[in-house]
């Protein structure tokens, strides 16, 4: 397939450039994951569109049977998330039903261009929200008890700021 070769051309290049100083140029829609395969245990780090929905940020695999990334998070699983030049640990883990609906009601929200590729335009009903053909993955804030998921020497991003810390590097701030 000519795209899956594009793809493993430009991924590096988009994921050098969201790592760097010049991150602006595509951080407003583009993050990057970086995770740990559930069966093989290799890292992996891809370019992957987002959406802050204030809470956690939201992310599409679109057409996922052709994707593998949104497998490792059938269950709850750690990540870390580049995120207009900041890294942050996070959880990641599928959604389904109500939830996943509401999320694509969000992400559709932020970002509407998507709507017509997914066939969800318009005020999608449920009906049609369940049938938008992608998995949806939410990231959060570990639920660790005094850990926010701020990595060490990095200051707390505007974004994925719902926890009280209680970490003795930053004790007490909202972070």
């Amino acid at each position: 397939m000519p795209l899956l070769r594009l793809l493993r051309v430009a991924n590096p290049a988009v994921r050098a450039l969201l790592r760097s100083p010049a991150h602006r140029l595509l951080s407003g829609s583009l993050a990057v994951l970086e995770y740990e395969g559930r069966s093989t245990g290799m890292r992996h780090a891809i370019p992957i569109v987002y959406a802050d929905d204030g809470t956690r940020v939201v992310a599409l695999a679109a057409h996922p049977e052709r994707k593998q990334w949104w497998r490792t998070f059938r269950e709850s699983a750690p990540a870390t998330l580049v995120v207009r030049g900041e890294r942050r640990a996070v959880q990641g883990r599928l959604l389904a039903g109500a939830e996943r609906r509401a999320a694509l009601r969000s992400f559709l929200a932020v970002r509407p261009r998507t709507a017509g590729p997914l066939r969800a335009r318009g005020a999608p009903t449920d009906r049609a929200l369940d049938a938008v053909p992608a998995a949806v993955v939410a990231f959060e804030p570990p639920a660790r008890s005094g850990s926010c998921g701020r990595l060490p020497g990095v200051p707390a991003p505007a974004i994925l700021r719902s926890c009280a810390c209680t970490a003795t590097s930053h004790r007490g701030s909202t972070c």
